[in-house]
């Protein structure tokens, strides 16, 4: 298995274990931890595949993802109660978020996608799962707050374009997944968000 596959299994892994985190968190029961665990995996990557045109989603054509999403789901069980969920929502979401936007990117350069194609396909893959994630769980989508949270993967995206044809696909891969992850523990420990929009209707007099 190439080293990219490998790679995906980790990002699916880490988006499994914040898909069952959350779900644990919303006292859903063991079907909803499953599931919320799956969608978050498998959301990103279905919707890469879907808008690259590539035909069955790669996650409906071998099981080893989905033994890996369940596996994650019953470690994440086994250990409820014992850990602090927050943190560990946040470490494994920054990790998936990396793993997935930068595979994507990479498959979008060997296809010859241009720029903004590329973008599109790193992004959409990297917070898709997220997204679905938080709908389900009924919570204002992660990307949508003024935590630096797409913002990361479109760094370390930009990144990955501008770098691969100087250090070739492996290193450019770990630099730019390694970049993300940093971008989001940096921004998390400082504190650091993007400027949100005021509503000023209710200064307006009447």
């Amino acid at each position: 298995m190439p080293i990219l596959d490998y790679l995906e299994l980790v990002g699916v892994a880490a988006f499994a274990v914040s898909g069952a985190t959350v779900a644990i968190r919303k006292k859903m029961d063991l079907f909803g931890v499953i599931f919320l665990a799956i969608v978050t995996a498998i959301g990103g990557g279905v919707l890469r595949d879907v808008v690259m045109d590539v035909g069955m989603p790669v996650f409906f054509q071998h099981y080893e993802y989905i033994a890996v999403i369940l596996a994650t789901a019953v470690f994440v069980l086994l250990l409820k109660g014992r850990i602090k969920w927050k943190r560990i929502v946040f470490f494994f979401d920054a990790v998936g978020l990396a793993v997935f936007a930068i595979y994507a990117g990479v498959k979008a350069i060997e296809l010859e996608y241009n720029f903004l194609s590329f973008l599109f396909v790193c992004l959409i893959t990297g917070v898709g799962g997220g997204i679905i994630r938080d709908i389900i769980a009924r919570e204002i989508p992660m990307v949508l707050h003024k935590e630096i949270y797409a913002t990361a993967a479109l760094i370390g995206s930009v990144a990955l374009w501008f770098v691969y044809p100087v250090l070739g696909k492996d290193l450019s891969t770990y630099i730019c997944i390694a970049l993300i992850i940093l971008i989001r523990i940096i921004s998390m420990g400082l504190k650091l968000c993007l400027p949100f929009v005021k509503d000023t209707s209710e200064d307006l007099p009447e």
